[in-house]
């Protein structure tokens, strides 16, 4: 389609040669005689260019450009203004008014041409990048959407996910409730000798671990769409670990296995919530039993640097799951063997996201030596 050229001049004379030298370059040319009559057409249909004479009797050409440039539909209309008038000044305002270039009479026709061509190429060109701005913008507010919508559903996910566990937790404990209760009285049909007392061992163990899972369900479903704690208190992290021993103590009866602590040179001081710490230290510490060699020792040693400091257990194993893992989940069947002999997957899972939640990480690393160690890597208090 051709662009369209309007002339705006009151000699009729200038409007019949510059528009059939326009003419001649397949550009629709049109022509007003007046400023009034060339607002009006530009109304009903705008140009791609306005060539615009400057003197012209009642509304002159600063006035027609200064209400073209008002207008919200006109005033991304190129405006080229034509004049015998040399005074700079006369450029200065037509330029100040949003005018594009200047055309002095007498016409240089090729310099005319050259110039709208200019003009045009560069609206064509602005008015592509205007395009591909509104796709643009609208590529950005569809993603944004999707996001956002992705965003909404993981969150549905999470409280879905916290929801399950809670339900989980509760809708357990109450058969669980009722195995025990049913063990109980069986056992108490028992004559009141050694097999009994074993039997009756046996249940509180097992309910005991019952209830734990069901609470680790329960607290990782409280903590599962939490992203940090608040509260956190600066706390001696050998102390910490010293605490979370004494409560695994019981899971070293009955074996050759020990544990020992090398404490640091300086005190280390990590920023945690301390029961919580403890709590997840000992699931921790449950898994690493249930990994070590039956007859081994399970040492905890400590690394201090300059943001961090690292709790590091190590042991011997001769479980066949060799390489580094940094989560529960990538360990093989085997390995959660391992773990449920001593701790359960629910509470490797809570330890796993209070370490998390406290800035940390835990990587563990089996070599093919038979030497396992686990790597707890927590915030320092002064950070």
């Amino acid at each position: 389609m051709a662009e369209r050229v309007m002339i705006v001049d009151d000699t009729p004379e200038n409007l019949q040669v510059l528009g059939g030298v326009l003419e001649a370059e397949d550009w629709e040319v049109c022509v007003a005689g007046s400023g009034p009559e060339a607002l009006a057409a530009i109304e009903r249909d705008p140009p791609d260019i306005v060539l615009l004479d400057v003197l012209m009797p009642g509304m002159d050409g600063y006035e027609v450009c200064r209400r073209l440039k008002a207008g919200p539909d006109t005033r991304d209309i190129p405006v080229i203004f034509l004049t015998a008038l040399q005074d700079e000044g006369n450029e200065a305002t037509g330029l100040g008014l949003g005018a594009c270039d200047f055309i002095t009479k007498p016409f240089n026709i090729e310099l005319v041409r050259l110039r709208i061509r200019n003009q045009l190429a560069l609206r064509g060109l602005q008015a592509r990048l205007a395009r591909h701005a509104e796709e643009l913008e609208t590529t950005v507010r569809e993603r944004t959407a999707e996001l956002e919508e992705a965003r909404r559903r993981l969150e549905l996910l999470g409280e879905g996910k916290d929801i399950l566990l809670k339900m989980l937790a509760f809708e357990l404990s109450i058969p669980a409730t009722g195995i025990s209760g049913i063990a109980q009285l069986a056992i108490n049909e028992l004559p009141d000798d050694g097999r009994r007392r074993r039997w009756q061992g046996v249940i509180d163990q097992h309910g005991r671990r019952i209830a734990e899972i069901l609470s680790d369900a329960e607290e990782l479903g409280r903590f599962e769409r939490s992203t940090s704690l608040v509260g956190l208190k600066p706390r001696n992290v050998v102390e910490l670990v010293e605490r979370s021993a004494d409560q695994v103590a019981p899971h070293l009866v009955g074996k050759s296995l020990s544990f020992s602590i090398r404490k640091p040179p300086e005190p280390l001081f990590i920023q945690v919530d301390p029961e919580l710490m403890t709590r997840a230290l000992a699931g921790i510490l449950k898994f690493s039993i249930g990994l070590a060699d039956e007859a081994g020792r399970v040492e905890c040693g400590f690394r201090g640097g300059r943001t961090t400091s690292d709790i590091v257990l190590t042991f011997g194993t001769k479980a066949a799951i060799g390489g580094r893992r940094a989560s529960i989940k990538e360990f093989g069947r085997e390995g959660l063997d391992s773990l449920t002999r001593e701790a359960s997957v629910m509470e490797m899972l809570l330890a796993e996201k209070l370490v998390e939640l406290f800035g940390g990480s835990i990587v563990w690393n089996v070599r093919e030596e038979g030497i396992a160690d686990c790597v707890i890597s927590l915030r320092n208090a002064a950070y």
